[in-house]
C-alpha cells in the first residue's frame, strides 16, 4: 500500500513538472510593452514602387496585424515570440494577398523602439533570401 501511494505521488509530480515545462510563462522579459500599442506607419527602404507598411500592435501576445500596400497588397497576423534586450520579435504570417508581388509566406518581424519615438522594423523571410527594413512613426488615427 505504501509503495502504491509513493508511486502515485511520484507520477503526479512528474506530470505536473512536465506540464509546467511546456506552459509559456509571461514575464517582464517576454511580454511586449504596452507603450508600443497602436498604429505604426512607414515606407520600406529602397522598395520600388513604394510599399507602405502599416502595423497595428496590440501590446498583447497576439492580435497584432501588418498590412503592406502600394507596390504589393497583402496582410496578415503577427504572433509575438520573444523579446531581446532592445527589440521585440514576431512571426509575420501573410494570409491575404491581392497582388502577384506578395506571396503567402511567413517571416520574422523585429521591432526596435528608438529614442526619438519612432520604431525600427526589420523583416526576413523564413528560410532566408528576402529581407526588408523601414522606420515607422506612430499614426494619429
Amino acid at each position: 500500500m505504501k509503495r502504491r501511494r509513493l508511486l502515485t505521488i511520484t507520477i503526479a509530480i512528474a506530470i505536473t513538472t512536465t506540464i509546467a515545462a511546456f506552459t509559456p510563462a509571461a514575464s517582464a522579459a517576454t511580454t511586449p510593452l504596452h507603450s508600443l500599442a497602436g498604429r505604426w506607419i512607414g515606407v520600406l527602404n529602397g522598395a520600388k514602387p513604394k510599399i507602405t507598411v502599416t502595423v497595428d500592435l496590440t501590446g498583447q501576445w497576439n492580435g497584432s496585424r501588418i498590412v503592406l500596400a502600394g507596390g504589393i497588397n497583402c496582410d496578415g497576423p503577427l504572433t509575438f515570440v520573444g523579446r531581446g534586450a532592445a527589440a521585440y520579435r514576431f512571426i509575420e504570417h501573410i494570409t491575404n494577398s491581392t497582388s502577384a508581388g506578395c506571396t503567402l509566406s511567413r517571416g520574422t518581424a523585429i521591432f526596435t523602439p528608438r529614442a526619438d519615438g519612432r520604431l525600427g522594423y526589420a523583416w526576413r523571410l523564413q528560410g532566408g533570401g528576402q529581407s526588408a527594413t523601414a522606420t515607422l512613426r506612430r499614426s494619429a488615427s
